[in-house]
């Protein structure tokens, strides 16, 4: 059940061009959602946003990382479809977190800091820290532009 409360962050993020959603613990704060417009700090963890999310769109984050699993092979941190209107989504270790920060846009670069993560820099300079290597970065982009390839080869002609 959504309360109201439950209400603001998916409406953000149907309103709002997501980058990114990232686990921060500050304040009796969760997680951070990225925007273009900005940050939105929420009580809820990233987990806890991403299943909502994917509920509705009509699964869960389950059966989301169990679809790709099936359909590509990918084991470890696999993306996920969210929306069969294109909407993908790619997990990233954290930097300094256990959970994973879930990534929206490929549309990013990326910066090695002195301290040893990689920062993603999306547009208006709005960023986030992940515990991956270049190397890394490109295999995650390499998983979710297959997983895009893939799917768009599997529409029916009617939803296109």
């Amino acid at each position: 059940m959504t309360t109201e409360g439950d209400m603001k962050e998916f409406q953000y993020l149907k309103e709002n061009q997501v980058y990114a959603i990232a686990p921060y613990y500050l304040g009796g704060y969760s997680s951070v959602l990225i925007t273009e417009k900005g940050r939105l700090l929420s009580k809820k963890n990233v987990n806890e946003i991403m299943n909502r999310f994917c509920i509705m769109n009509g699964s869960t984050l389950a059966g989301c990382l169990q679809a790709t699993r099936e359909t590509t092979g990918f084991v470890k941190n696999p993306p996920i479809m969210l929306s069969p209107k294109g909407l993908f989504a790619m997990q990233l270790p954290c930097f300094g977190f256990k959970e994973v920060v879930w990534v929206f846009s490929l549309n990013f670069l990326t910066q090695t800091t002195a301290n040893g993560p990689i920062k993603i820099v999306f547009q208006h300079n709005h960023y986030v820290e992940v515990n991956a290597s270049e190397e890394m970065m490109q295999r995650y982009r390499w998983k979710l532009l297959e997983l895009q390839y893939l799917y768009n080869q599997i529409e029916p002609d009617y939803l296109k």
